[in-house]
């Protein structure tokens, strides 16, 4: 099979699409490869990465994970940070706000499984009224 330019996979998922790589990649020629998505890493959510997973080691001291880079492709690593909230009933009833700060494609906020707001990065603050989130988690 000749070289690829431009090359991302676009998959479906129920959360939105995912785009991998997020910039255009060359695949050289006669080359084969398999690239994890979602993938737990011990706790740590793996988005993807553009490099093959080989092996994975337990130790005493953590879990280590390994990969084999694919042939000129950069190896580029996405995981998402996952922040846990517990909001208390607010008993003045102001609408407090969260403001956070982040890089990267979005910020989502659920409860459980179901999305209740998300903010696609645009280099301002995510904020969210808080009034807002115990309304619709009821």
């Amino acid at each position: 099979m000749p070289a690829k330019s431009d090359v991302q996979f676009e998959l479906p998922l129920k959360t939105g699409s995912l785009v991998i790589p997020q910039t255009h990649a060359t695949v050289p020629a006669d080359c084969s490869f398999l690239w994890p998505f979602n993938l737990d890493l011990a706790g740590v959510h793996l988005v993807y990465a553009t490099a093959q997973p080989i092996a994975q080691i337990e130790h005493t001291d953590g879990h280590y994970f390994f990969f084999f880079q694919t042939a000129d492709v950069p190896a580029d690593f996405v995981h998402a940070a996952v922040w846990r909230l517990h909001l208390s009933p607010n008993p003045a009833g102001r609408d407090l706000l969260l403001r956070i700060h982040y890089t990267g494609d979005v910020a989502r906020i659920y409860h459980g499984d179901k999305l209740l707001v998300d903010n696609f990065f645009n280099g301002d603050p995510f904020d969210v009224g808080l009034m807002y989130l115990n309304v619709r988690k009821r």
